[in-house]
């Protein structure tokens, strides 16, 4: 659905970025990173800023738990595409100081305002 007066920026993939192949560079710094599985389009976006990688995500996983946990989300329409990308971000989150910004739980919000880096 598109609203009135709302823009669509469609990726263009085909940049490889780190360990995720198919991604976008849309400014310095900042990655959209396609994220197959959840459901069709989902994306995961990468800031880079002080030394540290700021994953901001959808569904890959509901908390930090169940990242922690390597557990999927409750909800996915490819669970093989699911698997690859949360296995993707969790060898990203092990090679690189990454703050973990979840959507669903609040420590989304507290991991950004700590800049606090998730450790698995």
């Amino acid at each position: 659905m598109k609203l009135e007066g709302e823009n669509i920026v469609r990726a263009s993939y085909g940049q490889a970025y780190k360990n995720f192949p198919n991604a976008q560079q849309i400014a310095d710094g900042i990655w959209y990173i396609e994220a197959k599985g959840h459901n069709k389009g989902t994306i995961i976006v990468i800031v880079e800023n002080d030394g540290l990688f700021y994953m901001l995500h959808g569904d890959v996983t509901y908390c930090d738990a169940a990242l922690k946990a390597n557990k999927l989300s409750i909800v996915f329409e490819d669970i093989k595409a699911a698997r690859e990308t949360l296995d993707r971000v969790r060898e990203f989150i092990q090679n690189n100081p990454t703050v973990y910004l979840s959507t669903h739980f609040p420590e989304g919000y507290e991991n950004l305002e700590m800049r606090r880096v998730m450790t698995l």
